[in-house]
C-alpha cells in the first residue's frame, strides 16, 4: 500500500541551496559534493542530477537534505530553473509585495468578466476572434463601470454633507 505524502515531503532543502553549473551541466549540494548530470528527461525538459549513495549516506546534514528512503538525494533542474530562482529573489524584495497590494482590485474585475460577461468561454473559433470579443467584453465592462460614476455625481448628497 501507498502511503499518502504532503507535496514536496522527500526533499526538505529546496532546489535553491544548490549550485547548478549550466556550462559544466554540474549541481553542488550545500556540502560541497559535486556530480555530473545522470540522465535527461527529454519529454518533460528535465536534466536530473543524483548524489551517490556514499556521499550522501555519511553526510552529517541527510536528514535535512532528504527523506528519500533510499538514502540519497535527486534533483531535477528544468530549462527554466534561472528564470524560477530569479522569480524567488523577486518574491522575497519590497517591490513584489507593493507590485502584490495592485493584484485584488485586478482580480475581482477579473472576476467579474468571466463570471458575469462571458469571456469563461470563446464564443467564436480563432485568436483574433476570440481577442476581438475581450476587447468588447471589455469595452461594455468599462462603459458600465463610467455610467455608475456618473450616476454617482448626479446623485443628491446627504443632508449631513449639506452641513458644512
Amino acid at each position: 500500500l501507498h502511503t499518502l505524502r504532503a507535496p514536496n515531503s522527500r526533499a526538505v532543502f529546496p532546489k535553491s541551496m544548490f549550485q547548478y553549473d549550466e556550462k559544466r551541466n554540474t549541481l553542488t549540494c550545500p556540502q560541497d559534493v559535486t556530480v555530473k548530470q545522470s540522465y535527461h528527461e527529454y519529454q518533460k525538459d528535465i536534466r536530473m542530477f543524483h548524489f551517490p549513495y556514499s556521499k550522501c549516506t555519511k553526510c552529517p546534514v541527510q536528514k535535512q537534505c532528504t527523506t528519500s528512503e533510499e538514502g540519497r538525494r535527486t534533483v531535477g533542474i528544468s530549462s527554466v530553473n534561472t528564470e524560477l530562482r530569479e522569480a524567488e529573489i523577486y518574491n522575497s524584495t519590497k517591490q513584489f509585495k507593493k507590485d502584490m497590494e495592485l493584484r485584488p482590485p485586478i482580480e475581482g474585475k477579473l472576476s467579474e468578466l468571466k463570471r458575469y460577461h462571458g469571456l469563461r468561454r470563446a464564443r467564436f473559433r480563432g485568436i483574433q476572434k476570440f481577442g476581438l470579443q475581450c476587447y468588447f467584453t471589455a469595452a461594455a465592462v468599462n462603459i458600465k463601470r463610467w455610467i455608475k460614476v456618473t450616476m454617482d455625481k448626479l446623485r443628491p448628497k446627504p443632508r449631513e454633507a449639506w452641513a458644512v
